[in-house]
């Protein structure tokens, strides 16, 4: 933490740098003790603006964001969050945390065209690396979030919902502690943000993409996307049984919760050779009362429909960060 804390000391000259004291924020009653966030902390947050407001064309400002993870793994360059902060010039409608699909383009990807759709639409974005993603690999390589070594593969599962927490008690802290923090993910940013919509009673609203129940199913699924993982646990001698085994406690389907349903979209490929229908039914199915909205494409191909995907998630979260708060998680005093 001391090397963390000079780090951020010498970027004063050239950043916007406050110290956060983030309060208990969310229902502590609704406690996941494997995934709980610090009920109240303080550390530094590092802030430099990356693009200017420019109205009417782009009523948004973009900043750089670092902040210390929630979760330390150990290594130096994974436990400093480097997020995206996509804020409207206007009123605030709320705000969404967007968490990336497993390795794609850090700039100008998915997720950073979410973000600017969502704040030109009056919503704070703000775009999290998952634990080992991006800038956060300290050896440049495959994301390692998923791999054959499972205890690295939940280590990584666990920061990365507690990083989510994190993020959102910021957001409300800005938003003047209002509990207007939704979340959004595809494809394995959609497993992480199902598995933390569960845990979390914080966010109000969930939108997943290409995601699923069933985390062992997809790892041990051949395919494009998992093949590196699959050829990576059977050097290591991983038995399918284990797989699953070890896979149940950071699988969304294990916190799924029946009454927040209505809370949740999903958006799924019919013919998804990654992520198979199946599986997103069953999380549909989990959480209860869940609408699937389905595209003709597959797990690559479902990306010509991503406008429809990202009209739905705006009605979604229009809805459901919408004041009067009824039914909004309780919170703490």
């Amino acid at each position: 933490m001391q090397s963390l804390r000079s780090a951020f000391s010498i970027a004063c000259a050239f950043a916007s740098v406050s110290i956060a004291v983030l309060p208990i924020f969310g229902d502590p009653s609704s406690s996941t003790p494997l995934f709980d966030a610090d009920p109240a902390a303080t550390f530094i947050v590092e802030r430099h603006l990356v693009e200017p407001a420019m109205a009417p064309t782009k009523p948004y400002s973009v900043h750089s964001f670092r902040v210390p993870t929630a979760a330390p793994s150990g290594d130096a360059t994974n436990d400093v969050i480097p997020g995206r902060d996509y804020v409207p010039a206007g009123e605030s409608r709320g705000s969404v945390v967007i968490l990336p699909i497993w390795y794609g383009p850090k700039e100008g990807g998915l997720e950073d065209v979410a973000a600017r759709y969502l704040a030109t639409r009056g919503f704070r974005a703000f775009v999290l690396p998952m634990a080992w993603q991006w800038e956060r690999q300290s050896d440049g390589g495959f994301p390692g979030i998923l791999s054959g070594d499972l205890d690295r593969t939940r280590q990584a599962m666990i920061q990365s919902v507690k990083d989510a927490r994190r993020v959102a008690a910021l957001l409300d802290r800005d938003d003047g502690g209002r509990g207007r923090v939704g979340i959004l993910g595809i494809s394995l940013g959609g497993f992480v943000g199902a598995l933390t919509f569960g845990v979390a009673p914080e966010f109000r609203a969930g939108v997943f993409a290409l995601a699923g129940a069933g985390v062992s199913d997809v790892l041990l699924h051949p395919s494009s996307e998992t093949q590196r993982v699959i050829d990576d646990l059977r050097r290591r001698g991983v038995s399918p049984d284990e797989v699953r085994r070890r896979c149940r406690d950071f699988d969304p389907a294990t916190y799924a919760k029946p009454e927040r349903g209505e809370r949740l979209l999903l958006f799924a490929g019919m013919f998804d050779e990654v992520v198979q229908p199946a599986s997103v039914e069953r999380l549909a199915k989990a959480f209860g009362d869940v609408t699937i909205r389905w595209a003709p494409g597959g797990h690559i191909t479902s990306a010509l429909f991503y406008p429809d995907f990202l009209e739905s998630a705006e009605r979604h979260f229009g809805r459901w960060l919408a004041e009067p708060t009824d039914g909004a998680p309780a919170r703490a005093k």
